[in-house]
Formats: structure tokens, sequence, C-alpha cells
């Protein structure tokens, strides 16, 4: 996955682990954290400045992941995964 600035389409982070697409991305509400899920079945976290992965989250049986969501307050990750199940994740 790569993370790039918009405003002058320059690469900030490339982000190396996936083995496969990412079908989803987001930033934690304190734009700290880097939240990927992919085909490879995992999502991942990331630190935001380093591009060091934090997390594996694996539970979706090795399926697709096809979207990450921050709740609000941005304690909790959630994952929907080709599995047919949705996911809460304490970060």
């Amino acid at each position: 996955a790569r993370v790039w600035r918009v405003s002058s389409g320059a690469e900030v982070l490339e982000l190396s682990g996936h083995a496969d697409f990412v079908r989803s991305a987001c930033f934690s509400p304190d734009d700290r954290i880097v939240a990927t899920a992919s085909d490879d079945g995992t999502a991942r976290l990331w630190n935001r400045e380093s591009g060091e992965q934090i997390r594996v989250l694996n539970g979706h049986g090795g399926q697709g992941v096809y979207s990450i969501s921050f709740t609000p307050d941005g304690t909790v990750v959630g994952t929907a995964g080709r599995d047919r199940t949705a996911r809460l994740w304490s970060v």
C-alpha cells in the first residue's frame, strides 16, 4: 500500500506487508495510524509517520478483508470480509 500527498502527488509512505491487493484504507481520527484491509485475508495497522507495521489483524479465515474503519474515538477498528462477518478490534 502507498500513501500519497494529494496536493503535490508525491508518495509519502510505502507500507510493505500485504501479500495481495489492498481493498480499503483509512486514517485514525488522530491521524497517527493508517489502517488497511487486503485480499490477503488480513487487516493491518501502520504508524503514519514511519510506515512501521504496528499490528496484523487475522480473523476472517484467510479470506479477503473488504473494508476497514475506525470508531470516532479511535479505540476500535471495524472490518468486514468475504467470510460474511464484521469484526471489531480494540486498538
